[in-house]
């Protein structure tokens, strides 16, 4: 019968970690029996040796049916005892390492002072955790004999980057004034009234500057120093009527009264004019300061102003440009001309544009392009994005026409029911940093090309005898390889800076219906196109694993305070 009796580990120093079937008699026996008799006996975590086991079962059965009796040497080893493996492994970045264990087969389980002392062999030198350390040797000496598990044991400190340089208005601009209705009695308000514009006056404080930040140098694992990113920094500009404060370098002052307008780092202080409306009787207006017309801009008449222009009322078929920013309360309303080239109503900005709606007529904003309610039919290009409807982000409508975006387009609903053919574009400057690309790529190539060339040339040269040597000749090549090396450092940091250039593009422009987008809609994101075949609820286009492809949106949470 076979029992525990017949298991024995070996005498010497060799088999001492093994364990053995010793047979005593015929019997027959399957290898299951013989490994249930294992796993009941003391030895039940040591590990079975399959080829062992079979052996034995093997000779027990040949015994057997041959009426024989074992030989004193019949012994069968089944089983191994097996200390703990482990190894470190450092991830490619070097910010984790993991310790790879492979649990005790009722050997020598995994211990800290080896694990550590694994670390330390490894390299590892920063990001212990003596908390990781010891959760690791805890869940392998509970873990299942043979078990492999992949434990993180040490972490490096990222690098903290900089913060770009920031600029802080402090006064508020003529733009940003017009889109605030004026309250009246019982919550009321009235959109046709601008309200009172604060002008400010000689030492008004108008703008600071938070200067960029270094950021926090890392390190990882295995103690290399990870310098950060330092932020972008720029310069406060004094602009016209404005300097800068005598007791504080990061604050703009007013230098004289009048209104003030923001235009990236610099504040300019313009003069102001206002003008109830423009129509023939008034005449065409090129102001050189910011103007603010109350009521409405007539049909056939052209506004030009070299800062901020705030309309109250609508804009007809006429032509309005802003050397600052635009804002109109109302409407932009225009036709097609009779070429069919172009609309009688043109919109430009070189800060944002503002507009309640447009219909038939041409918006251009160097900065933002902010429709309020409707856009229909238009040609809009925003250095920017273009962004149509609310607060709430549900009602809003970009209908037709072409829509330019350098980042990003979003509005409630694109495109309509019926037939319609709205095009949409966010290109995020892809086609020039490609063709960056790839100038800087062919440089690579014939700069690698030449390298090679030198190289060929100096080893020519450096095999010839000494006194039959142009020294002066080796001189020349050895320059123009340091040159060309040094160039090729250069061209291979511009492709690197380009390349995380290129994949941060891809990786933002898209295009956003926050509550339904229509068939018919085509839109282009970079160099590639996804056309709306059916009708879809909230969704974002963007671009992911090289297509442009839609997927549901969520609308985000607000904030709660």
């Amino acid at each position: 019968m076979l029992d525990q009796s017949w298991l024995e580990t070996g005498s010497d120093n060799e088999d001492q970690e093994k364990l053995f079937l010793r047979l005593k008699n015929a019997t027959s026996c399957s290898e299951n029996q013989l490994q249930a008799l294992l796993k009941s006996s003391p030895w039940h975590r040591w590990q079975p040796q399959l080829e062992g086991i079979k052996q034995a079962v093997a000779r027990l059965n040949a015994l057997q049916a041959a009426h024989e009796v074992p030989a004193p040497i019949d012994r069968f080893c089944i089983a191994a005892r097996r200390d703990a493996q482990l190894k470190i492994q450092i991830d490619k970045d070097k910010m984790t390492a993991y310790a790879t264990v492979v649990a005790d087969w009722g050997g020598e389980p995994l211990t800290l002072e080896r694990l550590q002392e694994a670390m330390a062999a490894a390299g590892i030198t920063v990001g212990q955790s003596p908390d990781l350390e010891r959760q690791a040797v805890a869940v392998m000496h509970h873990a299942p004999a043979g078990s492999e598990q992949v434990l993180p044991i040490a972490r490096g400190t990222p690098a903290k980057n900089g913060l770009d340089c920031r600029f802080e208005p402090l006064v508020e601009t003529l733009a940003e004034r017009v889109l605030k209705p004026r309250e009246l009695d019982h919550g009321r308000v009235d959109l046709r009234d601008l309200g009172t514009f604060t002008t400010v006056q000689a030492g008004t404080p108008l703008l600071r500057r938070h200067p960029a930040t270094e950021g926090e140098a890392g390190v990882n694992v295995q103690g290399q120093p990870l310098p950060p990113k330092p932020g972008k920094d720029a310069p406060l500009i004094a602009g016209e009527g404005s300097e800068i404060s005598a007791s504080n370098p990061n604050l703009l002052v007013a230098q004289r009264a009048g209104m003030p307008r923001h235009d990236k780092n610099t504040m300019v202080v313009d003069n102001l004019l206002t003008i109830k409306s423009v129509d023939a009787k008034h005449g065409h207006v090129d102001f050189n300061g910011s103007l603010i017309i109350t009521g409405d801009v007539e049909p056939g008449m052209k506004v030009t102003a070299s800062g901020d222009v705030a309309i109250g009322g609508f804009v007809e078929s006429a032509q309005v440009q802003a050397g600052g920013h635009l804002a109109i309360k109302h409407g932009a309303i225009g036709h097609r001309t009779t070429d069919h080239k172009a609309f009688t109503c043109r919109l430009s900005a070189q800060g944002n544009l503002t507009v309640a709606f447009a219909q038939y007529a041409s918006l251009e904003s160097d900065q933002d392009l902010l429709i309020q309610n409707q856009v229909s039919h238009c040609y809009c290009r925003a250095g920017k994005s273009l962004i149509v409807g609310d607060a709430s982000g549900r009602k809003g409508t970009l209908l037709g026409g072409l829509a330019i975006a350098n980042e990003s387009i979003q509005a409630p609903i694109i495109g309509a029911l019926a037939a319609n053919h709205t095009r949409l574009q966010v290109l995020g400057g892809y086609f020039a940093l490609h063709s960056q690309e790839q100038e800087l790529t062919q440089e690579k190539s014939e700069t690698q090309a030449m390298l090679g060339k030198l190289q060929a040339l100096l080893i020519k040269l450096v095999k010839l005898p000494q006194e039959k040597r142009d020294r002066a000749l080796l001189l020349r090549l050895k320059e123009q390889r340091e040159h060309h090396m040094a160039r090729l450092k250069e061209v291979n940091g511009a492709l690197e800076e380009l390349h995380d250039e290129l994949a941060a593009v891809l990786g933002t422009i898209h295009v956003t219906a926050t509550v339904r987008l229509y068939p018919g809609v085509e839109v282009e994101l970079a160099d590639l196109t996804y056309r709306a075949q059916s009708e879809h609820g909230p969704c974002r286009i963007h671009i992911q694993e090289g297509k442009a492809q839609l997927q549901p949106w969520n609308m985000p949470a607000k904030a709660t305070h």
